[in-house]
């Protein structure tokens, strides 16, 4: 198959959809990250998407017409075994293990809270800073409906 607009229209995107906030005239805010800069809103989150969709469009059709690059979606797969190496110092180590003892939880467990934490406070405010004043788990895929940490 020749990668035309036909092509690059068949493939499955990720999209993000998040809520713009009231003060920044509301509705909601549709992009596709594979694609920079491609991006619409719309009044309700089935509105933005419509326009998300004539947005990739356009984007596609200039890409083309301009010989520039086009991305293809990135392929999230399954094979995570939840597992990797961490090394710290030992004051950091000695920190962890004395605030695990003072949760109740293990090392393991206090450190897997402390990304998630993170991680749910910055997945949302990467995206759109300026238009998008949520709290953590504003930000989710629209494919899976999957918001971080809630599995």
């Amino acid at each position: 198959m020749s990668k035309d607009l036909k092509y690059y229209l068949s493939l499955d995107y990720n999209i993000d959809l998040q809520p713009i906030a009231e003060e920044d005239g509301g509705g909601w805010l549709a992009s596709l990250p594979e694609l920079e800069g491609c991006m619409s809103d719309g009044a309700t989150q089935t509105e933005a998407l419509k326009n998300l969709e004539d947005a990739k469009v356009d984007w596609l059709e200039f890409c083309i017409e301009n010989s520039l690059p086009i991305p293809e979606p990135k392929i999230y797969t399954n094979e995570y075994s939840g597992k990797f190496t961490l090394r710290v110092g030992k004051t950091v180590h000695k920190k962890l293990v004395k605030a695990s003892e003072q949760e109740g939880v293990s090392v393991n467990n206090l450190v897997n809270g402390f990304v998630n934490a993170g991680l749910q406070e910055t997945v949302g405010s990467n995206y759109f800073p300026e238009l998008v004043k949520e709290k953590p788990y504003s930000y989710y895929r629209v494919k899976d409906n999957k918001r971080p940490g809630k599995e």
